[in-house]
């Protein structure tokens, strides 16, 4: 049976594949302490993305804010959010796309000889915690480019397991037919013939191990203050872990 037009409930994309399941979007704002601020549901077949200008504005009337400082992940990046943000002269701290820039942004970005290092505090042990970061004006905001050797550990192991799978369909490509390949393949070369490595974009991806871009229009950068903010993006996630677990809302998908 058709799905009624005017219903919340529609089939949408999802992270795990899950296209012909109905669902709803929900979007949700909260503070550093994890306390929500504002909800809304949106229908099922609604990008994430597409919720940012709704949600906003829906916040600084109900609480009658003059200013808004934006922080958001590189998910909510798009040209129409970043075009409502400039005419509503918002300043925002977002996750940029270092993969996306200028050559020679990226050229500047991945030396790390241009780096600074910042101490972020102490660990258990008492040893300091520290990060790489650099400053980079490009265009109409600013980039602040980060490293650590944690992320780059992380970044490399996930490639590799993304290696191993695309390795699957080298070894068997029959099984492109039967299933998707998800993230594997991008590091596949499919020709009619044959199937096999694409060397060429694991080299590239490894050259962006541990390093994050964040952007901002903030005139004068605090980074440590930059960075603490742009980690609160975690209570997020920690919010919607609790609506699966304690609350014991699932599936969900994003």
């Amino acid at each position: 049976m058709p799905q009624d037009e005017h219903d919340i409930r529609q089939k949408g994309w999802t992270k795990d594949g899950k296209h012909k399941k109905l669902q709803v979007v929900l979007g949700i704002l909260v503070d550093k302490f994890r306390n929500p601020l504002s909800y809304k549901l949106y229908s099922g077949d609604t990008y994430e993305g597409h919720t940012f200008s709704d949600a906003v504005n829906k916040l600084k009337n109900e609480y009658q804010l003059s200013k808004l400082v934006i922080v958001a992940d590189s998910g909510m990046l798009m040209n129409d959010n970043m075009e409502e943000i400039k005419k509503s002269n918002y300043e925002y701290i977002v996750g940029d796309w270092l993969k996306s820039l200028s050559k020679e942004a990226k050229k500047y970005l991945t030396d790390k000889s241009n780096y600074t290092k910042l101490i972020l505090g102490k660990d258990n042990k008492g040893d300091d915690v520290s990060i790489e970061y650099v400053v980079y004006q490009y265009k109409d905001r600013k980039i602040v480019c980060t490293w650590s050797s944690k992320r780059a550990k992380k970044d490399a192991h996930e490639r590799e397991q993304l290696k191993i799978k695309a390795m699957k369909y080298v070894e068997k490509p029959s099984l492109l037919e039967q299933q998707s390949a998800g993230g594997a393949k991008k590091y596949l070369k499919i020709e009619t013939s044959k199937v096999e490595l694409n060397m060429a974009k694991i080299e590239e991806d490894s050259r962006y191990d541990g390093f994050k871009a964040i952007a901002t229009n903030i005139e004068k950068v605090n980074v440590l203050e930059l960075l603490e903010q742009y980690s609160n993006l975690f209570e997020v996630e920690h919010a919607f872990r609790t609506m699966k677990s304690h609350l014991e809302v699932r599936p969900m998908f994003h």
